[in-house]
């Protein structure tokens, strides 16, 4: 259930209605109040000002006169009118790209991943598969060709995890834990639930507890809810660090002690807090470090099952690990959370009682997405990837201060400083470039010592042509306009990782082609990997390496939204969002059948 009201008398007028007394520290913002009833499915009661925060009713079940048996919702809908708000006193979880606020927040249109989405709503109108080996009306495995890659890669992915999802722990009063996941255990969200801290300082001594499988130990994670242990045994079948929870939850075990924070003796510390508990790949790298990033947005997705302000920032991330965080691309974090970045010591020895609880999805799941994903060849543009870019730019304070130049693009040529993969004549390369005089050269030399991670997004957005050798840094590209143009200078044997990521971000990528006017350099050390491309460093011929960049120009220039945006008289999007153009109220009634989320429906304005 959830309720919405804007004014001074919301608790009584709510308590009212609910028969509990509501206790509120303001009452002059707008409150939204969730209670998922069947106490079959998670149990959430979220009242919401501002930031996240939570009004309880009495612990004394003879005051609470609402009735909530398995199976039964009961729903009340109040609705008022809200005017139009500044963006600094709107809901922070609303402090979203335009195409967000019309997804997460109105009737009128949808992500794909929903249940109550439109079954008429089809990738057509955005997938493009003109140049997939089998044709979009060819059929894999019972898909077309846009269908595969809207299922592989776009929001699509996102809603066959939500059509696995299942209660694994069922709370048996609204006050009990509970635990819902997708199978295989790859995302969880969990209310009340407990982990022992002391279990893991021991644990930690002495040892670096990242990638380990063995940080928690039998009852020291779990809640008071009754297990189907046979459904949680059943979907232990990714027994790896960052493929699922599975480590963790197989020591998942139920008590008979209440977990939350109203007269238990289990917690030493109770976190009202919502928490996401992530385990990060290789921080130092920037493809694997961002797909971490990726799957956490995927997840904010995929808990809107559940929450619709599951973009909320006011809420705690822990890292699954007892190093404190430290990575060049922390920045990323702060389109997440407005809090420091918790870890396994900052709990010190304490048994910590977590109101609600997020496991999401990890960076090395089989068929996940970024790293290695098999999506359908010849298809591009997956909405996923679009809506994660502008999330990320519009958080951040990234915007494109001009508006593009069609008579001199903008072009950021990405040097490595590494001892390998380097393009050895750079300077001759830009100095060519620069002489044509259609070009705006930027020669980026990013590394772990600077420029701030944000400020690298800031000129990869402003940048029509990105250029660079085979690496990490191509990454980048997540962050470039849709016109855009990717030129990787050399692939050195690995074609597919940057073309990939490129296609799902759908940006046109080149790359250099006639090999003859190239030359390798190998150094004189005994070095294993001799021979192998990737430890090589190169020379390039620089009329053909112009030519290369007029072909990426050629493109750019001739992509839909360059013209449209350099031709077409629009409304800029730029500070589209400082007001908050919401519906006057919104809702959700959640149905529910045994164990399984049944349907989402909207419920119209009353």
């Amino acid at each position: 259930m959830r309720a919405s009201v804007h004014g001074t008398n919301f608790p009584a007028f709510l308590s009212s209605i609910l028969g509990f007394k509501l206790q509120c520290p303001r009452h002059d913002l707008n409150y939204e109040l969730l209670l998922a009833a069947p106490v079959d499915q998670s149990p959430h009661l979220w009242i919401n000002h501002h930031y996240v925060m939570e009004m309880r009713p009495s612990r004394r079940r003879s005051q609470l006169q609402l009735p909530m048996p398995i199976f039964q919702v009961a729903t009340v809908f109040v609705f008022v009118g809200t005017a139009a708000l500044p963006s600094a006193i709107c809901n922070d979880a609303r402090f979203l790209p335009e195409s967000h606020i019309l997804k997460q927040y109105t009737h009128s249109a949808c992500w794909g991943h929903e249940i109550d989405c439109p079954k008429t709503a089809t990738p057509a109108a955005h997938v493009d598969c003109s140049d997939a080996t089998n044709t979009p009306l060819h059929l894999v495995g019972g898909k077309s060709a846009s269908e595969a890659f809207f299922s592989q890669a776009d929001f699509g992915y996102v809603g066959e995890f939500v059509s696995s999802l299942h209660n694994y722990c069922r709370p048996e009063t609204q006050f009990d834990s509970s635990l819902t996941c997708t199978a295989n255990l790859q995302f969880c969200s969990g209310r009340n639930i407990f982990i022992d801290f002391d279990h893991i300082m021991n644990r930690g001594k002495g040892q670096n507890l990242k990638y380990s499988m063995e940080v928690l130990a039998r009852g020291k994670i779990g809640g008071k809810c009754k297990l189907k242990k046979e459904l949680l045994e059943g979907n232990m079948e990714l027994m790896a660090p960052l493929q699922s929870w599975a480590p963790e939850l197989r020591y998942f075990e139920p008590t008979v002690t209440p977990t939350d924070a109203v007269d238990s003796e289990k917690c030493d510390l109770f976190v009202n807090l919502p928490t996401i508990v992530m385990k990060l790949d290789a921080t130092v790298s920037m493809y694997h470090h961002l797909c971490d990033f990726f799957n956490l947005y995927i997840s904010l997705h995929l808990n809107s099952t559940f929450y619709r302000d599951s973009f909320e920032r006011n809420i705690n991330i822990l890292v699954f690990d007892n190093i404190p965080y430290k990575s060049t691309f922390g920045d990323m974090f702060k389109a997440f959370t407005k809090h420091e970045i918790l870890n396994l010591n900052s709990f010190g020895r304490k048994t910590v009682c977590f109101k609600n609880l997020l496991l999401p999805l990890l960076p090395r799941m089989p068929f996940g997405l970024f790293y290695n994903t098999p999506v359908i060849t010849g298809c591009k543009n997956s909405a996923l990837f679009k809506a994660f870019s502008e999330f990320i730019t519009y958080r951040l304070g990234v915007t494109r201060k001009n508006k593009p130049d069609a008579n001199r693009l903008r072009v950021t040529f990405l040097s490595r400083r590494t001892k390998y993969r380097r393009a050895l004549n750079e300077n001759s390369l830009i100095a060519s470039l620069e002489s044509t005089g259609k070009y705006d050269v930027t020669f980026a030399q990013f590394s772990h010592s600077g420029p701030a991670f944000v400020d690298q997004i800031q000129i990869i957005h402003e940048t029509d042509i990105l250029i660079g050798m085979h690496g990490s840094g191509l990454t980048h590209l997540l962050f470039l306009p849709d016109w855009a143009c990717l030129f990787e200078l050399y692939d050195c044997g690995d074609p597919s990782c940057y073309s990939d990521l490129a296609r799902l971000r759908g940006i046109h990528r080149i790359f250099w082609t006639n090999t003859s006017l190239l030359s390798r350099f190998e150094d004189n050390f005994n070095n294993p990997h001799r021979g192998h491309e990737k430890f090589m460093n190169y020379s390039f011929d620089e009329s053909e390496f112009v030519r290369k960049v007029d072909e990426a120009a050629n493109l750019v220039i001739k992509h839909r939204v360059f013209r449209e945006v350099i031709f077409e008289s629009y409304e800029d999007a730029e500070g589209a969002n400082e007001k908050c153009a919401l519906p006057g109220d919104w809702n959700i009634d959640i149905d529910y059948s045994d164990n399984e989320i049944a349907s989402v429906k909207l419920v119209d304005e009353l």
